[in-house]
């Protein structure tokens, strides 16, 4: 998924999608079918098209499609798309399978002259949205694919504004506290799994809010470069019966087919949110210990962004260097941070569009020598994080 900023204007026109409300007779509504809810919210900003990756996410779509086409049919599963062509426009749709391709079918098509979209960067917007998805299918088990920019647990101002949970700007994005809300007070509860596609979104801090939201959480600590996840090799793994191998490796298999520049950076990570709240009481158990990094030890850990001022670190790299690589933690944090994460995967280094703060020309992070598959910002020294981490539900719990 093209997750990093562009600064060429896209077109807007929604072509490609066929619209066929009537051909389709109402489907029966069956609980045990698995839904997969594909999530795509206007990733530019609130007045225009700039860092949108509306063109981006139509690809990936057309890899579903594609996906589900060479599958010939969806399995007795279903799949709702909810997708904005820009801030004000919106459709929900369900894809179908017939004839040896998967159409899109309207169900909702929000706008000024539409249906009224609700505002999807607020708690009770996006459950309407979520609620609406449920009536359609009404199943039991519901996973959930979000395509947008990311930037983990941070707040709606944190800069560069490159990465949020949604758009450009503050009137596009919704904090990860809001989103849980929004999911554990839908109709649909809590989900199977949710694969962010998007950048940073692979931190503790963040798991540790969506930890009553979703079981399994597929996401990157770092930014998703061009291409992002490959549905076309791995959408047999994402729907019915998730094989979590089975996406990790699609995930690695094509990101090291790849030779060129930044085409070769990527890591993802499944996380089993079950397990966060066991790590979180080790990690208190060692930050009680009355530890502290120095400036040289900060300055040598394995950071996961290209900020002027990191803001995620690998967390096994901090905690062992924390604590002096102290045998006895080390066995306990190492035993929950396994079963937190079965299945992770990198690239020997990743890339990053904002190497010393500056969007521009893509830099490469130093080599990654530890990696854990989720990151931590508690070593952190912006200014921003040193004055925000205290209020996240992770800090409280570890501190």
């Amino acid at each position: 998924m093209r997750r990093l900023l562009t600064l060429l204007l896209i077109s807007i026109t929604f072509f490609g999608f066929t619209s066929c409300e009537d051909s389709y007779e109402t489907e029966t509504l069956n609980p045990e079918t698995r839904t997969i809810l594909v999530y795509f919210p206007w990733s530019g900003y609130e007045n225009g098209s700039s860092s949108s990756l509306y063109n981006n996410v139509k690809e990936n779509l057309d890899s579903i499609k594609s996906a589900i086409g060479k599958m010939t049919g969806l399995a007795n599963n279903r799949v709702i798309v909810f997708i904005n062509e820009n801030a004000k426009e919106a459709h929900m749709y369900e894809v179908h399978y017939r004839r040896g391709y998967a159409e899109l079918t309207t169900l909702h098509h929000y706008g000024a002259d539409y249906e009224e979209l609700p505002d999807i960067t607020s708690t009770s917007g996006l459950r309407t949205i979520l609620n609406q998805a449920y009536d359609v299918t009404q199943s039991n088990t519901w996973q959930m694919i979000i395509g947008c920019h990311g930037l983990g647990w941070t707040e709606k101002d944190y800069t560069p504004k490159s990465r949020a949970f949604g758009g450009g700007d503050n009137a596009t994005k919704i904090d990860v506290e809001d989103f849980a809300k929004a999911v554990t007070t839908s109709s649909i509860g809590k989900f199977e799994y949710i694969l962010f596609d998007d950048c940073y979104m692979s931190g503790v801090e963040t798991v540790h809010y969506l930890k009553d939201a979703t079981h399994y959480f597929i996401a990157s600590t770092s930014e998703i470069m061009a291409a992002g996840m490959p549905y076309n090799i791995a959408w047999k793994y994402l729907i019915g019966e998730p094989n979590y191998a089975g996406i990790i490796n699609s995930f690695s298999s094509y990101y090291n087919s790849q030779t060129y520049g930044t085409n070769f950076s990527g890591c993802l990570s499944v996380i089993d949110c079950t397990q966060i709240d066991n790590l979180a009481a080790v990690m208190k158990n060692i930050n009680s210990q009355g530890y502290e990094l120095t400036t040289q030890q900060r300055n040598n850990l394995q950071y996961l962004d290209g900020f002027r001022d990191h803001a995620f670190y690998d967390i096994r790299d901090y905690v062992e260097t924390l604590t002096n690589n102290n045998t006895t933690l080390m066995s306990q944090f190492n035993t929950a941070l396994n079963r937190l994460i079965p299945y992770t995967y990198t690239t020997p280094y990743i890339f990053s569009a904002f190497m010393n703060g500056d969007y521009g020309q893509f830099f490469k992070i130093k080599d990654i020598n530890s990696f854990s598959g989720i990151s931590t910002s508690d070593p952190s020294t912006d200014t921003y994080i040193v004055t925000t981490r205290e209020q996240t539900s992770w800090w409280k719990a570890t501190h």
